[in-house]
């Protein structure tokens, strides 16, 4: 991958520009970024299982072992990342008897997708496709974001206390 300007990465933006992503021989088109995206990663970075401490490798072995049956979304994240919220499912419309018939059925590229990386790339190369592709997305942006929202919130009083005084009137703080 080859370092972008900052010119040409807002015009990419503007102009929603998809990227690529080139792992295990295969190019990735990567949907450009949005918030509704990172929100679907972080759910299913939530549904990781969690893991016990490890010392030796054995112990990582083993530890790998046991969770690994629950980890189905190490493949669906970075298919969400790749696909954006907005390309997680396809309609198609299928015609029969001159158009006549119609049916519609949903396809679920995440789903596809998640399988394809799960069975066709290595762990390491999953790894550095979701990194890849999270550098992409300009997390960096999300997280001040977020972080300045919470902070006005913070400093933002949430309601006036009212005390009563001994002699019972009402008086604000």
């Amino acid at each position: 991958m080859t370092m972008e300007t900052t010119e040409s990465e807002v015009a990419g933006a503007i102009l929603e520009k998809d990227k690529i992503v080139k792992v295990g021989g295969k190019e990735y088109e990567v949907a450009p970024p949005s918030i509704a995206t990172l929100i679907l990663v972080s759910e299913l970075a939530s549904q990781m299982p969690a893991l016990r401490p490890v010392k030796t490798e054995e112990d990582i072995l083993n530890e790998t072992l046991r969770i690994a049956k629950d980890c189905r979304m190490l493949g669906e994240i970075p298919a969400v990342l790749i696909l954006g919220a907005k390309g997680l499912q396809e309609e198609i419309t299928k015609t029969w008897f001159f158009g006549l018939i119609r049916r519609k059925k949903i396809v679920d590229k995440k789903k596809e997708l998640a399988e394809h990386l799960l069975k066709n790339l290595t762990p390491k190369e999953i790894a550095k496709l979701t990194v890849e592709v999270l550098r992409l997305m300009h997390v960096h942006h999300f997280f001040g974001l977020s972080t300045s929202l919470s902070e006005i919130n913070l400093l933002k009083p949430t309601k006036e206390v009212e005390k009563m005084t001994a002699s019972g009137q009402r008086s604000r703080e």
